[in-house]
């Protein structure tokens, strides 16, 4: 039971990590949205929003692989 239970964890800390991103991610789109920023400066936050968004997705697949094989423990 207590490997299941670091398993557990571990998703939860993907799940926290996930909606962490999710905030940097708003607060990016915030900031581009701003009127007075530069091109460059837009250019920046696009670069670093698009890796945020890949962080995201990867997490996603993980914790979703994690659920999979919980579900087919589940059917066993």
């Amino acid at each position: 039971m207590k490997k299941d239970n670091k398993k557990v964890k571990k998703t939860t800390d993907k799940i926290e990590n996930i909606n962490e991103a999710f905030k940097k991610l708003d607060g990016i789109i915030e900031e581009m949205n701003n009127e007075k920023i530069t091109l460059e400066d837009s250019i920046e936050l696009y670069e670093e929003g698009i890796k945020v968004i890949s962080n995201i997705k990867k997490n996603i697949d993980t914790v979703e692989k994690k659920l999979k094989i919980l579900e087919q423990k589940e059917d066993e």
